[in-house]
């Protein structure tokens, strides 16, 4: 079936082959020419050229994401384990002080050693913030795109910990080394703080006890 003229006043230019039909025939201002054309459509476009799944950013074969800082912080539950040793002491002045006496009690509580602690505690917290600051800055000097964000160890180390390991095997293919030698040691570290409150609960237990015991006898 031969397909109808546009009116004679039509000019040339593209015209549907039936109506309602996406193909086009060429008319020249007096007859139809040979040349068909489909326009591409959306649906066409998408399966000519796929979408390509997003990548994640990577950093250059070969760069090394293991910085000195990062072995800094792997390492830094040894600190933690160090620390233990003040607070043993500050525990057993505590059980050993003498209950009879008000003034020995609260001496025994707000000791220097007290002091001591709670300062090394906030310096601690100061030295994890400014090392894994330098970590993210050694980071991206060496190109690892977007690494974890240094502001989140004001959370806590295990934080930032886990976050940049994580975050650097996505960047680089690896640099986890840090990351499991930091998850052993504060495991160590998390296993000896339970022996060591475990071993002053039960002092404590006993040392109430025998107040008690005391204070009774002085009753009757």
């Amino acid at each position: 079936m031969s397909q109808a003229s546009p009116t004679p006043a039509a000019p040339a230019g593209w015209y549907p082959v039936a109506e309602g039909s996406t193909q086009l025939r060429y008319w020249d201002g007096a007859a139809w020419t040979d040349h068909l054309h489909e326009p591409a459509t959306q649906a066409t476009v998408a399966a000519v050229v796929p979408r390509q799944p997003l990548q994640p950013p990577r950093t250059p074969d070969g760069t090394n994401p293991n910085t000195p800082w990062a072995w800094v912080i792997a390492l830094w539950p040894i600190v933690g384990l160090l620390g233990l040793i003040p607070t043993v002491l500050y525990f057993q002045q505590i059980v050993d002080a003498d209950y009879s006496s008000p003034e020995a009690v609260l001496s025994s509580f707000f000791s220097p050693l007290y002091v001591i602690i709670a300062l090394a505690g906030l310096v601690e917290y100061g030295l994890v913030v400014l090392f894994s600051a330098l970590d993210y800055r050694s980071l991206v000097r060496a190109g690892v795109p977007r690494p974890f964000h240094w502001a989140w160890s004001f959370l806590s180390v295990i934080v930032y910990a886990i976050g940049r390991g994580v975050v650097v095997k996505r960047r680089t293919g690896r640099g986890l080394a840090p990351l499991w030698v930091f998850v052993a040691l504060e495991l160590v570290a998390f296993i000896v703080g339970i022996v060591i409150t475990i071993v002053f609960t039960v002092e404590i237990f006993s040392l109430v006890g025998s107040f008690a015991v005391t204070q009774t006898g002085q009753v009757f």
